[in-house]
Formats: structure tokens, C-alpha cells, sequence
């Protein structure tokens, strides 16, 4: 028991040192996000908010197989709402190194244009011991729009996540994360902590 907290504090420390390495002055993080999730076998709805923010995403997924996933996202509180369609593969994975392929279609609610953003993600996870793991994930983010003249393309922004991952049982598991948004100059757009609970039940059955 001891040794897990000493190896959560030392990955905490470390996901902190990472996520500030910036190159700027500006070392704060701006805000706090909160995840929660429950799991039904292949059904998962979720929940996320943040502190001082009234940003709100609520979550219905569902597992078509071991590598492909769907999602539909409500969200609100970032002066207009969105719902947000996205469907997640998990491409490959070698060892602790794997990458997913993610779109999102995103349809606003007010004037404004529907967007779909591409979104592939390249990650590694390495396991210190039976229930701890630290990992990091790139993700570049594309808009891709319909304009008068065509399809366009254009980056977004770029994501970097360091995390540290808890399983408690197979029932209940922790994270923490450090997020970083850069803009295609290379330049810090946001920056933030994030928590993650996860809890995991069996699938419904009919009575019988």
C-alpha cells in the first residue's frame, strides 16, 4: 500500500513537472476538469464538468466491438450547445505504444457551421506494477469544413495529455491528467488539470 502511494505521488509529480515544461512564464493551470463514467458492459454513460466553469458534456457510448466505438456527446455552457456525434477505432497496438483513429461531427445549435473534426491520437502506457500506469497521448486536431469553394482542412490545434491511471478493482479506478492545447504556431492555447472515475458493472440481463 505504501509503495502504490509513493508511485502515485512520483507519477504526480512528474505528469506536473511535463505538463509546466512550456517554455513560457505563464505556469498556471487555468482550469479544473472532472470526469466520471459508468460502464454497462458495452454501455457507458458519463458526465463531465469543471470547476469556476459552467462547461457540461453529458455522455452515452456504446462498444460495437473491442476496437470500435461510438458516442454521442451533449454539451453546454460554452455559449451555445452542441451535439457532438464520434466514432473512435482503435487502430493498432504494439506493446505499450498504440494509436486510434477518431472523427467527430459537431452540429451547433445557433448560426454557426457544423464542423467535423479529425482527430487521430498516438499514445504509450507503461504499467508501474499491477495497478498503477503513467502514460501520454499526442493528438493533432483538423477542421474540416464545407465552404463555398470546396472541402477545407486546417489544424486546430495540437493536444498533449500526461496522465496516471489507478485501478482500484475491477469495479473502480482513478486518474489524474495534465492537459496542454497548442495552436498550429506552437503557441500554449490552454492548459489544464483533470480527474478521471471510472466505475465498471456487469451488462444488463433479462430476468428470467
Amino acid at each position: 500500500m505504501i509503495k502504490n502511494m509513493f508511485l502515485v505521488l512520483f507519477a504526480t509529480l512528474l505528469l506536473t513537472t511535463v505538463s509546466f515544461a512550456d517554455g513560457t512564464k505563464d505556469n498556471e493551470f487555468e482550469k479544473i476538469e472532472n470526469n466520471i463514467s459508468v460502464n454497462f458492459g458495452d454501455f457507458s454513460i458519463g458526465h463531465r464538468g469543471y470547476i469556476d466553469d459552467e462547461e457540461k458534456h453529458l455522455k452515452l457510448g456504446y462498444d460495437i466491438s473491442d476496437s470500435f466505438n461510438l458516442q454521442y456527446r451533449n454539451v453546454s455552457g460554452i455559449g451555445e450547445d452542441q451535439h457532438r456525434f464520434r466514432a473512435t477505432h482503435n487502430t493498432f497496438q504494439v506493446g505499450n505504444f498504440y494509436a486510434n483513429a477518431v472523427a467527430e461531427w459537431r452540429m451547433k445549435t445557433d448560426e454557426g457551421d457544423d464542423i467535423l473534426r479529425v482527430r487521430p491520437e498516438v499514445g504509450v502506457a507503461l504499467p508501474l506494477g499491477d495497478k498503477l500506469s503513467v502514460g501520454y497521448v499526442f493528438s493533432p486536431h483538423w477542421n474540416v469544413d464545407n465552404e463555398d469553394d470546396g472541402w477545407t482542412s486546417e489544424v486546430d490545434h495540437y493536444r498533449h495529455i500526461a496522465h496516471v491511471d489507478l485501478k482500484i478493482n475491477d469495479q473502480f479506478s482513478v486518474g489524474l491528467f495534465a492537459q496542454m492545447d497548442r495552436d498550429s504556431e506552437n503557441e500554449v492555447e490552454q492548459k489544464f488539470l483533470g480527474t478521471e472515475i471510472k466505475f465498471n458493472f456487469p451488462a444488463f440481463s433479462a430476468a428470467h
